[in-house]
């Protein structure tokens, strides 16, 4: 499992600034925000270097890196009560500029990062509600792809959300307790306006707070 992410061609990526400026309950969702550019292209540069120099494991046809805690995907919650220790201290320079920037109150304790090919996704599903506090944060790094939504008490409510390459989602409240979601086992991906994408290898890091 040596297969190196992709960093990014910095002669062909035009620098963004984070903006502050959240769309605060995005599709109606009360709780549920996101953060366009959250990282620019040299810190997503950084970061992936970081993550390509950790050992990785492989869940189902997946690759993924726990840190904190071990994700039980099964469950959708922490697989074993006992802490892997403290996060890296790459992961909680990312925790940190989460609380000077007033996106997080709260410091999460456990971290899993996701590597999804094209046509690879993750079932519709909602984490443990004992096991597992909010926020929920999810940054998204080497591509884009969409995040579906589905109303655990009336599953015919649903949206589909793009996650840009260096956003991040937050999930707090309803979002966190009253929403299910998942990633569709497509090749392609949908933004905005309906208009479809070819998909590429694309990495989450989800940070979580183990009670």
């Amino acid at each position: 499992m040596s297969r190196q992410l992709t960093l990014f061609h910095l002669d062909h990526v035009a620098p963004n600034s984070f903006s502050t400026t959240n769309k605060a309950a995005i599709l109606g969702i009360e709780g549920l925000s996101y953060y366009p550019d959250f990282l620019h292209y040299i810190e997503r540069n950084q970061l992936l270097r970081q993550i390509n120099q950790q050992d990785w494991l492989l869940a189902g046809k997946r690759r993924v890196q726990h840190y904190g805690f071990v994700y039980d995907y099964e469950h959708g919650g922490i697989e074993d009560s006992e802490s892997l220790g403290p996060l890296p201290n790459w992961a909680t320079e990312l925790v940190f500029q989460l609380l000077r920037q007033h996106i997080i109150d709260t410091l999460p304790n456990q971290l899993t990062i996701d590597e999804y090919l094209p046509a690879q996704g993750l079932a519709n599903h909602a984490t443990d509600v004992v096991k597992l506090g909010e926020p929920i944060v999810l940054l998204s790094l080497c591509a884009a792809n969409n995040m579906t939504f589905t109303e655990k008490r009336d599953t015919t409510n649903k949206g589909r959300w793009l996650l840009e390459e260096g956003s991040l989602l937050v999930l707090k409240g309803k979002a966190r307790y009253d929403w299910a979601y998942g990633i569709a086992n497509s090749r392609y991906y949908y933004d905005q306006d309906g208009k479809r994408f070819q998909r590429k290898p694309w990495l989450t890091l989800t940070f979580r707070k183990v009670q």
